[in-house]
């Protein structure tokens, strides 16, 4: 992971300003693991939110966020740390939420204005909420004379504490307090994980508030395609209680067997008893316990795929994917007359079915629900050759713009410039 920490930042005493930068990132595979015990690859990508964090004489951290207006915290306010209902789905919360873990760590808050700039387009799936939340926190954390460090297996947190050092996994963790507590989101933290260390990782949440997490390196097969995002026309920033539905339905899947997460039990196990789900929580349910073993299967496989350089495989396996969120965890739209995602991701299988040579029917690329689901973009794997003639079909379908090239494998959390 690359972290750039300036030369004079010290182990203590403040600093005026500082600029950090934070990637988005993209689920490369594995839909709704994090959350049950399983596994993800995952990418940080070439588009990123940026923050100056100038200390001034006041008592408030105010964030102006270019696009998306203004908002801050009052330090001098005894309950500044404290969730409040009335801030649920807010940047505000998120603000208050980082700032009440950094507090609770020993962080000495100053007051300070961070200004923010973003090109991580919101709600289309690349965590652009999981990416303000580590540049917020990294930024309060390096002006108040802490350093921003790199992940050291073996080194306990509170060595890194009691140094006044943070990793991006415990910016990580911090993050994913305030995006539940605060916000009011039940996600699991693969989203910041993935973001702070950057590059191309796969994490294994056996372990899910502290997982396991190694390097991908993209074999040379993988040069031969590029990546897509394809944007539905609709986000999914006001899908929060359809997410929470998924990993609510899941954990009652879970339940139902008396075990914590779904990955304590095998498929075998799950599928010979599927009845009793079915019979206290109902068939969404027990579609949604399986898409879990599906999936985490589909992940070990396509990892499979990478170690033996094998990309034609791996983009097969990701059509199956689709096929499974489409059928069992059935996140790739809302069933009605507001089905952008699903006829998205419907025009682009079109599309490169039409650019696919006929051979045994098998497409040329791969489209699946990119992220959580229910809206943002589909994601695209298209054979570089294919690039030019699938983006001029699909916006002659969509509209100019809808596809996004993303470039994966981008450094994760920077601290770039300080001045003391």
């Amino acid at each position: 992971m690359d972290i750039v920490s300036p030369e004079h930042h010290q182990a203590s005493g403040f600093i005026d300003h500082c600029r950090v930068s934070v990637p988005g990132r993209t689920e490369v595979a594995g839909n709704h693991q994090d959350h049950q015990g399983g596994c993800v690859i995952a990418s940080a990508v070439d588009r990123r939110i940026v923050c100056d964090a100038y200390v001034d004489a006041g008592s408030r951290i105010r964030v102006r966020s270019y696009g998306h207006g203004e908002c801050s915290i009052n330090l001098a306010d005894p309950n500044c740390w404290t969730s409040r209902a009335s801030e649920r789905n807010t940047t505000v919360s998120l603000v208050r939420g980082m700032a009440a873990q950094l507090m609770q760590q020993g962080v000495e808050l100053q007051g300070c204005t961070l200004d923010i700039h973003s090109d991580i387009p919101p709600g289309a799936g690349l965590s652009s909420s999981a990416a303000f939340e580590l540049c917020v926190g990294a930024a309060l954390a390096a002006i108040g004379g802490w350093r921003i460090i790199a992940h050291r297996d073996g080194v306990s947190l509170e060595d890194d504490i009691r140094e006044k050092r943070l990793t991006p996994l415990h910016l990580s963790q911090m993050a994913l307090h305030a995006e539940r507590a605060f916000f009011g989101k039940p996600c699991g933290i693969m989203d910041q994980i993935a973001c702070a260390f950057g590059g191309v990782i796969l994490m294994d949440f056996a372990n899910r508030v502290n997982p396991a997490i190694s390097k991908v390196v993209l074999p040379p097969s993988c040069d031969g395609y590029t990546y897509l995002l394809v944007s539905c026309g609709s986000g999914h920033e006001d899908a929060t209680s359809s997410f929470a539905s998924v990993a609510q339905d899941m954990q009652d899947a879970a339940d139902a067997f008396g075990v914590a997460q779904l990955r304590d039990i095998s498929m075998g196990q799950y599928v010979n008893d599927i009845g009793r789900v079915r019979a206290e929580y109902g068939d969404l349910v027990a579609l949604r316990g399986l898409a879990f073993f599906e999936e985490f299967r589909l992940v070990q496989r396509r990892v499979e795929a990478l170690r033996r350089d094998d990309a034609q495989s791996f983009v097969y396996l990701t059509n199956r994917s689709s096929i499974v969120s489409a059928e069992h965890l059935q996140n790739v739209g809302f069933p009605g007359d507001h089905e952008d995602a699903m006829v998205t991701l419907a025009l682009c299988q079109r599309v490169l079915a039409e650019l696919t040579v006929p051979v045994d029917g098998t497409l040329c690329g791969s489209a699946r629900i990119h992220g959580g689901g229910f809206g943002g973009t589909i994601q695209v794997v298209v054979p570089n050759d294919k690039v030019e003639p699938f983006v001029e079909r699909i916006e002659s379908l969509l509209g100019t713009g809808a596809c996004m090239l993303v470039k994966l494998g981008a450094p994760g959390i920077r601290v770039e410039s300080a001045a003391a």
